[in-house]
């Protein structure tokens, strides 16, 4: 997954990296032991406007790139979700990262048994940000994040990303700090509202009946 925006692209900060949006539509390109080559490409609107300051609000769409990379290993294949509209040191609306994070799952579900790979320019903010609300996503879903331990496991998230990656800004600003937090909130209280829609095995006895 590619959180680079455009701008970022352009100037780069002095930094080399490997641009997946670089390859060719035909043929193979060579990368170290790798061949790479582009199987599709799709762009992906979202149904959530990126809110802009005097304006009703930004339209904005993912790429899904699929890749078949041939190495030492053998061959497999490998999606890339690209979002360059989250703006660097700035959060995303919930729903806009919702729809970002159920887009990653999909992609995601389509290579079982192999790694989510996440990176914006430094690896750190918007990198910290989805990383810690994907993970709040997986906990609610297996309910291990509730009403109970929210604020807890939160602070945990948070620290865990900070000790992994070895430093302090894994989620960078204050705006970002919320975006996770409110996102956490969100999940559990969308969790709870899908139990609380469902029928109990009691009334679906008495039904039955």
């Amino acid at each position: 997954m590619d959180l680079i925006n455009t701008v970022d692209r352009t100037s780069d900060k002095g930094r080399g990296r490997f641009n997946w949006a670089s390859i060719p539509d035909k043929g193979v390109v060579t990368f170290g032991e790798y061949g790479i080559e582009k199987q599709s490409e799709e762009i992906v609107p979202f149904h959530n406007l990126l809110p802009e300051r005097n304006s009703r609000g930004k339209k904005v769409s993912a790429v899904v790139r699929v890749f078949k990379l041939t190495g030492p290993e053998g061959e497999r294949e490998v999606r890339q979700v690209s979002f360059p509209d989250w703006p660097d040191m700035k959060p995303l609306p919930f729903e806009v990262l919702n729809e970002l994070l159920n887009l990653v799952k999909t992609q995601k579900a389509c290579c079982p048994g192999q790694r989510l790979s996440v990176n914006c320019l430094a690896g750190l903010g918007r990198t910290g940000t989805f990383l810690g609300v994907e993970e709040v996503s997986r906990q609610v879903e297996i309910n291990e994040l509730t009403t109970e331990n929210l604020e807890f496991q939160v602070i945990q998230i948070l620290m865990q990303g900070k000790l992994s990656c070895q430093h302090t800004d894994f989620v960078q600003t204050s705006g970002q700090n919320r975006c996770f937090q409110e996102a956490a909130r969100r999940y559990v209280t969308l969790s709870q509202q899908s139990v609380e829609s469902c029928p109990s095995e009691t009334d679906r006895q008495g039904k039955d009946h």
